[in-house]
């Protein structure tokens, strides 16, 4: 084991962030993440992750398998009892309608306005079931060109929930997309295909994006996202709120729904740890990002916890 290994498990070991891993060590964020992966194909040492609402991450190693993989965990930063994030969603990399001016332009304001976390619903490569040509054409290529090509902050972490078309890209090719992309980036995080849960404190965001070989029972619980639909829209159903996200592309389903843009939205939780209350703000993109509209959501009823095994229905 090399002086430099050692030294970077030193640091797991004290519960360093990734950001002063960085700087105690002199390397950049993406090679820190690269060594610590190389590390565990080499000896299969396993590491899990803790993330923070500041966008900071600290590195575990992993002694536990239980944990189920479409389950994630979000930690409140500076003593906060809120949370504020950006949703996108159906970015078709890949695509001739994929807009990286956009995303370019999004996660300068995020930047500017101290947002530390995106949450992307799905449909993050075009893969090859898009309508429309391709920029882009393959599974290795198509994936070289979001590591490359999507922006890079280190103090902004992203949450996906992988969709049908980069699920694509694995039943064609046996390419799993989100562990390459996981790999490769530190700050591309993967909730799963078709699911994702983000557990915040007592409290649980759900994550859902329609793929046909992943069949999901109703899902419960008070605040559901998807993507898929590539429009916005908000509405109280079967006893949850469901915010359906606007795609960051040009790529239109329906004309009567163009939106591209994403959503601010900022949660607030009650002094027993279980969302109070959320505002969303949509936003859309011309010269400068507006809001289009707002809608604030109070939670006034239970929280029921919903486990990934209650949710998956096998084929």
């Amino acid at each position: 084991m090399t002086k430099m290994t050692k030294e970077l498990l030193n640091l797991v070991a004290m519960k360093k962030t990734l950001n002063e891993m960085s700087t105690e060590l002199k390397l950049d964020n993406v090679k820190i993440h690269k060594k610590l992966m190389s590390l565990k194909n080499r000896t299969g040492m396993e590491f899990d992750r803790q993330f923070f609402t500041d966008g900071q991450m600290i590195y575990n190693l992993k002694k536990d398998l239980s944990k189920l993989s479409n389950n994630i965990e979000l930690e409140l930063a500076n003593f906060e009892n809120s949370v504020t994030a950006l949703l996108i969603s159906d970015l078709h990399l890949g695509s001739e309608l994929e807009r990286l001016d956009l995303i370019d332009k999004f996660y300068d304001y995020c930047s500017l306005s101290n947002i530390n976390v995106i949450i992307n619903l799905g449909d993050y490569l075009d893969g090859y079931a898009g309508r429309k040509p391709k920029k882009v054409e393959g599974a290795e290529k198509q994936i070289k060109h979001l590591i490359k090509k999507y922006p890079f902050d280190k103090n902004i972490i992203n949450f996906i929930c992988y969709g049908n078309h980069d699920y694509d890209l694995l039943t064609e090719d046996g390419i799993n997309v989100a562990s390459r992309i996981s790999a490769a980036r530190p700050d591309l995080i993967s909730t799963g295909y078709g699911l994702g849960i983000i557990n915040i404190k007592n409290d649980q965001l759900i994550l859902r994006h329609g793929i046909r070989d992943i069949c999901c029972n109703e899902v419960r619980g008070k605040l559901v996202l998807f993507g898929h639909k590539h429009h916005y829209a908000c509405q109280f159903r079967n006893d949850k709120y469901e915010v359906y996200l606007p795609t960051l592309s040009d790529l239109s389903l329906n004309e009567k729904y163009v939106s591209t843009g994403a959503v601010k939205l900022k949660l607030d939780l009650d002094r027993d740890g279980y969302f109070k209350t959320a505002h969303l703000e949509q936003l859309l993109s011309g010269s400068n990002i507006v809001t289009a509209s707002e809608t604030t959501i109070d939670f006034n009823f239970p929280h029921v916890p919903v486990n990934e095994n209650h949710i998956l229905v096998k084929k």
